[in-house]
């Protein structure tokens, strides 16, 4: 699910705290997330799946950044 997007499911995603909900084929599933970065990731937030740690079982996760739209004329 690497590079998949989920939705914040606790108040906060920090480097030792969080958890998503990432949905696929209409089932969801709850995952342990983690941000090493300083970020305001909160409950319903987008993120991104940037990487999974097997000990573990944790997934690393980026916010989510809406691309730019661009004009065309």
């Amino acid at each position: 699910i690497i590079g998949e997007s989920a939705e914040v499911i606790t108040g906060s995603v920090t480097e030792k705290f969080g958890q998503a909900k990432y949905c696929k084929a209409g089932k969801d599933l709850l995952i342990e997330v983690r941000c090493d970065k300083e970020n305001s990731l909160a409950k319903g937030s987008q993120i991104v799946i940037t990487g999974y740690d097997r000990e573990q079982r944790i997934y690393q996760v980026v916010e989510y950044s809406q691309p730019e739209s661009i004009e065309v004329s």
